[in-house]
């Protein structure tokens, strides 16, 4: 109901309409993106935590690069830094995500 709301709220206002993203749950990781260990949600155009600040909504069209290091065998773990276009911008660290979903992680990045 709110979400209904709001839609009509922002298009009456701005005559554009507002879409919403569903994050793919089946994706969803774990990371370290500032100082706790939160479950990070893809979606088809964002990558998103939303249930406790700090909040975190990082668009796929602001990055330019995303690297994937400390990706070897034996290890439990592994990092992810996402490169912006805007140069200017820091990267975005998100450390300590499990070595088992590096697989859901690629396929998100690749086909996203």
């Amino acid at each position: 109901m709110a979400i209904a709301l709001l839609e009509n709220t922002d298009s009456h206002q701005t005559g554009d309409t507002l879409e919403a993203d569903i994050p793919f749950r089946e994706l969803a990781f774990e990371g370290v993106p500032f100082r706790t260990n939160v479950k990070l949600q893809p979606t088809t155009e964002c990558l998103v935590h939303l249930s406790d600040p700090p909040f975190l909504v990082v668009t796929l069209s602001e990055i330019e690069i995303a690297s994937l290091e400390r990706v070897q065998w034996g290890l439990k773990q592994f990092d992810m830094v996402l490169i912006f276009q805007d140069f200017t911008r820091p990267p975005l660290q998100i450390n300590s995500i499990p070595s088992s979903q590096l697989d859901d992680v690629k396929n998100w990045l690749e086909y996203a």
